[in-house]
């Protein structure tokens, strides 16, 4: 292997032949060139999001979401369930009072939280979700498969690289539908909107999850051939999406999915993912600390693995 010097890295490695073997004629070792994406160049939303306690069933409790670019945060919202308002009337405006009272330093000064429902957060045209998207950003999490799946309207079975995965419809990214396929044979599910694509979750180890952007349309393109979503580096925009325990193992060796170990090991306070809240101030208060601190380990692990490249 052949280092680069400077930002870039440039790896030579030869796959077709090993020692004992003729040198294969006519044939080069392939050779890339790649530059470490990190959370500093492409902004990133921090979500996290949990059921109602007690709820049956399940439905989105309360979330929150940092919206960042590097240490900064630059805007937050607390995510509720749609209707909040028809479940718990009186928690809807105790929320919304302690959003009000509740203030965060920005670029720009202090800024004051929103109070979102889950299907504007997903709005397919304005939502703060569509960064992570359209806007290309990293999305960090550290209970991936709970967070995306209460984002989700509809689930289903992945197939390709994410068979024994899940495909997942985003709230209001399209809608459930029935079809006839040319072999006859009716089927029902997930129809998406032409530039919002599924997500596709998997999980991988121990403690991990890979995600990504589904191709939007067929195949990333329109049925007159033009590109649909979003693209990057001439071909289909899979994502940036994150859940943190798995790198945090690589970097702490700390063999745990319990996020408070890892917090710890990067002098973090040790806060963990619940799976359910009361819908109240207090669990918005521990949401909004959480978020913080998930948001201070994706800066701490992308420094440390800045420093392996």
């Amino acid at each position: 292997m052949q280092l680069g010097s400077g930002a870039m890295t440039l790896g030579v490695v030869n796959l077709r032949a090993w020692p004992g073997r003729p040198e294969p004629k006519d044939i080069q070792p392939s050779s890339t060139t790649h530059a470490p994406e990190r959370i500093v160049h492409h902004g990133a939303l921090v979500l996290v999001l949990v059921a109602e306690r007690g709820a049956v069933p399940e439905r989105v409790g309360l979330g929150m979401c940092l919206s960042t670019l590097g240490p900064s945060v630059k805007r937050a919202a607390l995510i509720v369930d749609d209707d909040l308002a028809h479940h718990h009337r009186d928690a809807l405006a105790e929320l919304q009072a302690w959003a009000g009272a509740t203030s965060y330093v920005t670029p720009r000064g202090h800024g004051h939280l929103a109070v979102v429902t889950r299907s504007g957060f997903c709005d397919p045209d304005d939502g703060m979700l569509l960064r992570a998207y359209t806007g290309g950003a990293f999305l960090l999490t550290a209970d991936e498969g709970r967070s995306l799946g209460l984002l989700a309207e509809h689930t289903g079975a992945a197939a390709g690289r994410f068979c024994g995965g899940f495909s997942l419809g985003i709230a209001g990214w399209g809608h459930v539908g029935e079809w006839v396929e040319r072999s006859g044979r009716p089927r029902r599910g997930w129809r998406a909107l032409a530039h919002r694509p599924v997500l596709r979750v998997k999980a991988l180890g121990g403690h991990g999850l890979m995600a990504e952007w589904g191709r939007a349309s067929r195949g990333g393109r329109l049925p007159d051939g033009s590109p649909a979503g979003r693209w990057e580096q001439g071909r289909p925009f899979l994502g940036r999406v994150v859940d943190l325990v798995g790198p945090a193992f690589a970097l702490d060796g700390i063999d745990t999915g319990d996020l408070a170990e890892h917090l710890c090991a990067f002098g973090l306070p040790a806060l963990s993912v619940p799976a359910a809240l009361p819908v109240t101030s207090d669990s918005a208060a521990s949401l909004f600390a959480l978020a913080h601190s998930i948001h201070a380990l994706a800066l701490a692990l992308d420094e440390e693995a800045s420093r392996w490249w």
